[in-house]
């Protein structure tokens, strides 16, 4: 595997885990906002 198919992998990785943590917009878990169609986390959305 080249490494930029391992860094491809791991991103995408986290980048699931993320959504999963956030939620999808405009159904944001708590403790995260709707801003710019993503959910961030509340404290930095302000």
């Amino acid at each position: 595997m080249k490494r930029t198919d391992i860094f491809n992998a791991l991103q995408d990785h986290l980048d699931t885990e993320a959504a999963e943590k956030a939620g999808y917009p405009p159904n944001c878990n708590e403790g995260y906002v709707e801003k710019d169609g993503k959910c961030v986390p509340a404290e930095t959305a302000e």
